[in-house]
């Protein structure tokens, strides 16, 4: 009987029992695992500083070592990490550890530096920060770099980050409204007329967007009627927002939103925002869905997830992986309505994929998964 406990708390916690201890934060607070940061400067001359801090939620002293990477970065662009030392840009995993003490944050020691070089654009890159004696127990964070020479029209967060040409991701639930907004700044000496253009590069089916630029438009209009004059130096801060709407039917949608000069349509800004909406939510059954966090994450060569969806009949279900663009990447069938699901990453290039379950032909639960080798 003794055994038959023990084997079973052996199981119970293989199974569930995943824990993490090390969790990020900034000044301004806690900051979520697998979250993307976003660090701008408006000439590519310049060098682009993340800073992070480190906190050891456990009760034992851990040694921690970084590892970087490079989902995309700009042609010609160099980007180090330090993690107690700095390395050069052809290092991947910090050579040393270091050691956080228990309940310890760590503030000092992490830095990632990227240098544009003269090049424009976007990069992404993914740090992670893994307990040496057991690298499963891990935390992530990913950074765009975001590099532009001073242009005419910008966009920026409320904290003044530079939005341009970045892809940024919304969750929500197929009952809600997801709502989007930027700010508009017109940097050059003169006042400009900004129209506002939206791309659909892909939406799901019966779902509903429209965009708003000083009046909402309908979702069939894709240039707004109407330009906005924003003062030489001034800042919209208020006009501008995108609406989405599910409908009920989950999935991931991408939409691109462009505002450009009416007197010079080259003269433009854009970002786009991919909508990404879970099925939990839409009935009492979702709800009842019992699915684990996907562990570990970031994975290596393989990825896990528990689930229970013994309160459905249906034996409809399956799992579709996906990466940023929306484009499927492979369909596996879940046998069972209990049970542990596992995927082989070792194929998947290191980046950030979604892993969607599905159940009668719809997506009701999607989570994010970081993949490096």
């Amino acid at each position: 009987m003794k055994k038959f406990l023990l084997l079973l708390f052996i199981y119970f916690s293989a199974t569930y029992g995943y824990s993490q201890s090390l969790s990020l934060l900034n000044e301004s607070g806690p900051v979520k695992n697998n979250s993307t940061l976003i660090f701008s400067a408006t000439n590519t001359s310049d060098e682009i500083l993340s800073e992070i801090y480190i906190k050891n939620i456990s009760n034992e002293d851990i040694a921690v070592k970084l590892k970087k990477i490079e989902n995309y970065t700009v042609e010609n662009s160099t980007n180090v990490m330090c993690w107690g030392m700095c390395y050069g840009p052809g290092t991947y995993v910090s050579t040393d550890s270091v050691v956080i003490p228990a309940g310890a944050i760590n503030e000092a020691d992490f830095a990632g530096h990227y240098m544009a070089n003269g090049n424009a654009g976007l990069s992404s890159i993914t740090y992670v920060l893994f307990n040496v004696d057991n690298p499963s127990d891990s935390v992530s964070f990913s950074v765009n770099y975001v590099a532009y020479e001073q242009r005419n029209i910008s966009l920026t967060d409320a904290d003044g980050n530079l939005f341009d040409n970045t892809v940024i991701t919304k969750m929500g639930s197929p009952d809600e409204e997801i709502l989007s907004e930027v700010f508009v700044k017109n940097n050059s000496g003169n006042p400009k007329s900004i129209k506002l253009q939206k791309i659909e590069n892909f939406v799901v089916e019966n779902s509903m967007n429209v965009m708003c630029w000083g009046m909402c438009y309908g979702p069939g209009t894709y240039i707004s009627s109407d330009s906005i004059i924003i003062d030489a130096g001034a800042i919209n801060e208020s006009d501008f927002s995108g609406h989405y709407n599910a409908n009920g039917n989950a999935g991931l949608s991408s939409i691109t939103y462009l505002f450009f000069d009416i007197n010079n349509p080259d003269d433009f800004a854009n970002f786009t925002v991919l909508y990404n909406v879970s099925g939990v939510g839409v009935n009492d059954y979702d709800k009842n869905l019992i699915l684990s966090d996907i562990y570990p994450n970031p994975a290596n060569d393989v990825v896990y997830f528990d689930y229970d969806i013994s309160c459905s009949n249906n034996f409809d279900n399956k799992v579709v992986i996906s990466n940023l663009l929306g484009e499927t990447i492979s369909i596996v069938n879940i046998e069972g309505l209990k049970g542990r699901f596992v995927y082989n990453t070792s194929d998947l290039k290191s980046g950030i994929y979604f892993c969607s379950f599905i159940n009668s032909g719809r997506i009701v639960n999607t989570k994010k998964m970081i993949v490096n080798h």
